[in-house]
Order: structure tokens, then sequence, then C-alpha cells
């Protein structure tokens, strides 16, 4: 009886070893990161992408040719360097943050960003001669206000966003 007794013990612990000793690095996946491929600035892509209290907004081209225009005080989801403070006047807010640069390539292209509701924030296009372009920060409903701007190498633009995310030039 005794042995039986052992008998049993022995079966069992090699049981127990026997299913705890199974390979399970085939189950294992090792993430390693890919060196070869440069890290990319995102871009918001639809208005989903703005952070909750924000405005979606959007800024077309209207002529030909390719313009990068200079943003301060938007989330684009784009790295960028520190911008201001700008301090516009009323009703515009201190403005300052990171500046976001959108190039714009052709007429009609079209390049979205965000805006903190109650919020105010800065365009700004560096090149030479104007650039005719249309902005509203109403573009996540069915027709959105749009306001159209020349924006002039000299002069920078200030906007602010109201609780109704109705723009506003300061």
């Amino acid at each position: 009886m005794k042995n039986k007794h052992n008998f049993l013990i022995l079966i069992s612990i090699m049981t127990v070893l026997f299913f705890s000793s199974c390979d399970k690095s085939e189950h294992q996946v090792i993430a390693q990161l890919d060196t070869t491929q440069q890290i990319m600035n995102r871009t918001i892509t639809e208005c989903d992408d703005c952070p909750v209290g924000y405005c979606c907004g959007a800024i077309e081209l209207l002529q030909s040719g390719m313009y990068t225009i200079q943003f301060c005080g938007v989330y684009t989801a784009m790295s960028g360097t520190p911008c201001g403070p700008f301090s516009p006047g009323a009703p515009c807010s201190t403005i300052s943050g990171t500046s976001s640069s959108i190039m714009l390539d052709g007429m009609g292209d079209r390049m979205l960003f965000c805006v903190p509701i109650d919020g105010s924030f800065r365009i700004y296009y560096s090149g030479s001669g104007t650039v005719d372009v249309r902005i509203t920060i109403e573009y996540d409903v069915v027709n959105p206000n749009w306001e159209n701007i020349e924006l002039d190498s000299s002069t920078p633009e200030y906007f602010y966003a109201d609780e109704g995310c109705t723009l506003e030039s300061c």
C-alpha cells in the first residue's frame, strides 16, 4: 500500500513537471525598434484626431503653387519650435506654443488643424508676395463658415475661437 501511495505521488509529480516544462518560447514575441525608418511627423487627418475641447479647423489654398504657412497656438500633431508670446489685442489672448509649418501644394489643397475652444492662434506666410487661402474652425459641421484671407509675407493674421467654434479676427 505504501509503495502504491508513493507510486501515485511520483506519477503526479512527473505529470506536473511534464506540463510545466513545455517550451513556451514559440509564443513569446519580442518587439524590436526598426532603426532603418525615419520618424515622421503626423498630421491631423480627420476631426476625431483633435483633442477634446478643441475646434476642428482647416486651411485651403485658393491659388496654384506651393506655399508653406506657419501656425502658432494650434494643434497639428507635428513637432516644431517654440513660438510666441504674441499679444495681438482683443478678443485674442496671448498666443504661444509650438510653431507648426503646413505646406499647401496646388489650388484646393487642404490641411486640418485643431484650435482650443476660447483660444487664439496666429497664421504667418514667410515667403515672398501674398497667398490666398480660406480657413474655418467649423470643419466638422456640414456647411462650415469659411473666411477668405490674403496672407502677406510681412503681416501675420491673428484669430480667436469662441465657445461655439466661431472664428473671429483680432
